[in-house]
């Protein structure tokens, strides 16, 4: 069957005119290899920049990783600083007589400021304290109890 085939085909070619059988070498020798070599080609170069994504991706990711971890980081520190500061701890459980000396013992309290002043990645805090007798604005700040409900709603 294989010969009978090969012996058709090259009766089929020996019948072709010589302009033919040119043109017939040519798309043999030429254009297919030609056409496999950039198929191939193809799909390595599309392997290789697939490769290359995904390596930037997951070096974008590791970079944000790193950023987040050192941000939070950052706010534990200021956190446990915050929890372990005794000045805060007075200044949160008195229960001030008048507002000008609960604004003269926050005036006190620098320890917020210094905290910004050394971590540069926070641009401010503000405490929210439930003590009434507390001003309204500042770094340290009362929250009423009608503000508690607006909140919850």
């Amino acid at each position: 069957m294989l010969i009978g085939w090969f012996k058709s085909s090259v009766n089929f070619v020996k019948q072709l005119k010589f302009i033919n059988k040119l043109m017939l070498m040519y798309v043999i020798g030429g254009l297919i290899p030609i056409l496999f070599v950039t198929i191939y080609l193809s799909g390595s170069t599309r392997q290789i920049i697939l490769d290359s994504a995904m390596a930037e991706v997951i070096q974008n990711n590791n970079r944000v990783s790193d950023r987040l971890n050192e941000i939070f980081n950052v706010a534990a520190a200021i956190q446990d600083e915050m929890f372990t500061d005794v000045h805060l701890d007075r200044i949160i459980n008195t229960a001030y007589v008048s507002k000008s000396d609960a604004v003269k013992d926050i005036a006190k309290f620098d320890r917020i400021d210094n905290l910004l002043r050394l971590y540069l990645e926070i641009e401010s805090i503000r405490l929210y304290i439930e003590n009434d007798t507390l001003p309204d604005e500042g770094q340290i700040v009362s929250i009423k109890n009608k503000d508690k409900k607006e909140k919850m709603v």
